[in-house]
C-alpha cells in the first residue's frame, strides 16, 4: 500500500493504489497479471494487460484497483473492504500463482462532497 488510501475521481469513482514486487524465480521468461477476488465491484484499472518478467529478474508494478459503484455509505469513517489480489503467470497459472490479502478503502460519505 501507499500512504494515500484512495483517490476520488469524477462521478464518484474510487481508486486504490498498491505496489507489487514480482520476482520471476524460474529459468524462463513469463508474462504476469493480476485478478481481484472477493468483490465483483472492484476491477483492475492498471496494468491493462499482462507484462513480461525475464527469468531471474524482479519488477515493481503499481496496481490500481477501481470501483464505480457505491460500496458503502458511512458518514463517520472510511470502509475497509477485504479483497484478495491474485498474481499469476498467464502462461503457467497452474504452477506460478500467489494470493495476497489486502484492503480496498472506500471513503466516508462526506469525502464525495469536496
Amino acid at each position: 500500500r501507499t500512504t494515500q488510501l484512495y483517490s476520488i475521481k469524477k462521478n464518484n469513482i474510487v481508486d486504490n493504489n498498491y505496489i507489487f514486487l514480482i520476482k520471476n524465480t524460474q529459468d524462463q521468461d513469463h508474462k504476469f497479471y493480476f485478478e481481484v477476488e472477493g468483490s465483483d465491484d472492484i476491477k483492475i484499472l492498471r496494468p491493462k494487460k499482462p507484462f513480461k518478467v525475464k527469468a531471474g529478474k524482479m519488477v515493481k508494478k503499481v496496481v490500481v484497483l477501481r470501483t464505480e459503484k457505491k460500496l458503502a455509505n458511512d458518514s463517520k469513517k472510511d470502509t475497509p473492504i477485504h479483497v484478495i489480489i491474485k498474481a499469476f503467470a498467464v502462461d503457467d497459472e497452474e504452477k506460478i500463482i500467489v494470493h495476497r490479502n489486502t484492503v480496498f478503502f472506500y471513503p466516508r460519505a462526506d469525502q464525495f462532497n469536496k
